[in-house]
């Protein structure tokens, strides 16, 4: 089955969050439900860099001035002032709400986006699984289950495959993924996914019933591709796999370009309740109550070190336990 294209990602810059009440895109995550991932509002931040003051952040237009206003007083704290202060962010809020064009955004980005969206295919069974696949038929709401007969003649292995390269169920609730300026240069709160369709309930048991196993799978089909497709770490979030963390760190050292890599770290650790990350602005920023499901910090070295090292931390204690 084609993968179709939806969900994640969205720019608070120049505003790609979609109507308010209005679902910009689906995405396989947030409050753990994959299944059923609701809508999300437009932008209320702009971009953070935790590694220095954000008046000191190098980031352009409506977004900086953003920085700016959020460093200075409140109209709380200074009255006089409160007029100026709250028109200063309609214009910025107005800038916010502008929607992006494919046109508007640089050919890195695009081939960043369509990066993001890509899956990894698990070799164990592959062929049969696919086989399989050719012969499902969707019902009318789209929803292409296999036949219940074949499903259970399925090796462990072989349903994992068939998890990773065919959700069987289709959201309603899906609109198509806003385009982002710089894309390639940030790193969201959560990881998109590459599907319209989401996990059906038999898979999603499946998945967490043989957690150890489905651990074990992913970790293989990591090493042995040497990427962390959109669907697998769908997964990774989905079981909460913390012991996936170092594999996921070995594959982002590679060439540092998937940082969707450290959106599923940061995920992992807000999941996990780690301490340190829920004191931090970073996870103010990206998961506090005024934040939106496309909130981003700017990815360069600071950040990426910076959320690399505070896994590592969280998964030591973890696995001290």
């Amino acid at each position: 089955m084609a993968v179709l294209r939806a969900s994640g990602g969205g720019d608070g810059q120049e505003g790609g969050g979609g109507e308010e009440g209005k679902p910009a895109s689906c995405s396989a995550h947030e409050g753990g439900d994959v299944r059923r991932r609701a809508g999300f509002t437009p932008y209320k931040t702009g971009p953070f860099d935790e590694s220095k003051d954000p008046v000191e952040d190098t980031v352009s237009g409506a977004a900086s001035t953003l920085a700016i206003l959020e460093a200075q007083p409140t109209p709380m704290s200074n009255p006089k002032k409160a007029p100026v202060f709250l028109l200063a962010v309609l214009v910025v809020s107005s800038a916010l709400a502008q929607d992006v064009k494919e046109s508007d955004v640089s050919p890195a980005t695009r081939r960043y986006r369509e990066y993001r969206l890509q899956t990894t295919e698990p070799s164990f069974g592959l062929r049969k699984v696919k086989a399989l696949m050719k012969g499902i038929k969707p019902d009318q709401e789209d929803n292409a289950r296999l036949a219940s007969t074949a499903y259970n003649r399925l090796t462990t292995a072989e349903r994992f495959t068939f998890c990773m390269i065919h959700p069987e169920a289709m959201s309603q609730n899906c609109d198509g993924m806003p385009w982002v300026v710089d894309e390639d240069r940030k790193i969201f709160a959560y990881p998109p996914s590459p599907s319209d369709a989401v996990w059906s309930d038999r898979q999603l048991s499946f998945l967490h019933d043989h957690r150890s196993e489905v651990v074990r799978l992913l970790r293989t089909t990591i090493r042995s591709q040497s990427r962390v497709g959109g669907n697998l770490k769908q997964a990774i979030i989905e079981i909460r796999a913390v012991e996936l963390i170092p594999d996921l760190i070995a594959a982002y050292n590679r060439d540092r370009k998937d940082q969707d890599i450290l959106s599923t770290l940061m995920v992992l650790m807000k999941e996990g309740k780690d301490k340190p990350f829920s004191a931090s602005a970073t996870y103010r920023k990206l998961y506090g109550p005024d934040a939106s499901y496309q909130a981003f910090v700017i990815a360069n070295p600071a950040n990426q070190k910076l959320t690399v090292d505070r896994a590592t931390a969280f998964y030591r204690s973890r696995m001290k336990r």
